[in-house]
């Protein structure tokens, strides 16, 4: 048995700012998201440059440990430091960079700034990254309390950043995925809109692309003052062959579905063509054979004849039920009922 990695990504400038500068990255068994900081689109660029230089760095390493982890960060550091230094225009650019990298059931984080990793379990979700952010080190050292600070007038400061400084020392830890965890990388556009808690809520949902959606549309129904981008992982077991077999599976599954809406296709023709049913034709009664539906724009009836009949001078009750068809139990009770009908017209 071995794991098998599903995932899906979505990013959304907000409702606020006028660009994205959020980044991410999804070339599995690596995947990372970036939010980039400073004026004049430096923050769209610092993320960017981040994100090639540590997929470049470790795309060139047969083997990836911890050390080498660190080494991407340190790269993709020296790219946004070097570039904001050649062009003044992008002086102070930084961004965060959380990322992992999948290998076998272990999963390796390296992780800068306040973007997040979450792991949702069994229906829990646990933060597994730490802000280095200037509010989490007041949480820390006893100043505020965790409620305050999502509402703290510098709860956007982060005390470290690619970028930043020539120098960087990410976070960089490991831990064992199980068969059900879904993993969820996301920048502060969405943490600092949507509680721990909607989250967790909207984790539970079966599918990873509607869950991708949901949780961008609440950050959005909350205000979407950032841009926000999540990256969602699932770990699921598959056997050797399994593609193959699951396949054939489906094949098969396809042709027999098939031929069953073929068959049940067949048997409702021939039961509708023996219905038939009173309706309108302009302001006349007419006689259809069929039902009064339509399936996929196409009508499952068709006109028999039209009466003299006038519907107008027919009582409110009977024009309401010739609107909607008014169905016989057969062809020989259709001209007692035209009968009927008849006398409301003298």
């Amino acid at each position: 048995m071995r794991f098998k990695l599903v995932y899906v990504a979505q990013t959304d400038k907000g409702l606020v700012r006028e660009i994205n500068e959020d980044s991410f990255l999804t070339r599995a068994p690596l995947f990372a998201v970036a939010d980039g900081m400073g004026g004049h689109r430096s923050g769209e660029l610092a993320s960017k440059v981040a994100l090639r230089e540590f997929a470049r760095y470790l795309k060139r390493r047969k083997l990836i440990t911890k050390a080498t982890l660190s080494k991407a960060f340190q790269q993709a550091n020296r790219a946004v430091f070097d570039r904001a230094q050649e062009d003044k225009n992008h002086q102070g650019m930084g961004t965060t960079l959380t990322a992992v990298m999948i290998k076998n059931r272990k999963l390796l984080v390296g992780h800068v700034g306040d973007s997040r990793l979450y792991l949702f379990r069994k229906g829990e979700l646990s933060q597994l990254t730490e802000d280095h952010s200037l509010v989490t080190q007041l949480v820390n050292q006893g100043k505020i309390k965790p409620e305050e600070a999502n509402q703290h007038p510098q709860r956007n400061l982060i005390t470290k950043a690619v970028g930043a400084n020539n120098k960087l020392e990410p976070d960089i830890f490991s831990f064992s995925l199980k068969k059900g965890d879904r993993i969820l990388l996301c920048t502060d556009g969405l943490t600092s809109m949507v509680s721990k808690a909607e989250i967790a809520s909207i984790m539970t949902t079966l599918n990873l692309k509607e869950v991708a959606a949901n949780l961008v549309r609440a950050s959005n129904q909350h205000g979407g003052e950032d841009n926000i981008t999540v990256v969602l992982l699932e770990a699921v077991k598959s056997k050797e062959n399994g593609n193959f077999f699951t396949f054939t599976l489906l094949k098969i599954w396809l042709l027999l579905t098939v031929l069953t809406l073929g068959i049940l296709l067949f048997l409702f023709i021939n039961f509708s063509s023996n219905l038939y049913f009173l309706g309108l034709d302009g302001s006349k009664v007419a006689v259809y054979q069929g039902i009064p539906f339509n399936l996929a724009g196409r009508p499952l009836y068709h006109l028999v004849k039209t009466t003299n009949i006038n519907t107008q001078q027919l009582p409110s009750y009977f024009q309401r039920r010739l609107e909607k068809g008014l169905l016989v139990k057969g062809k020989s009770e259709i001209n007692p009922i035209l009968v009927d009908l008849r006398k409301f017209n003298h």
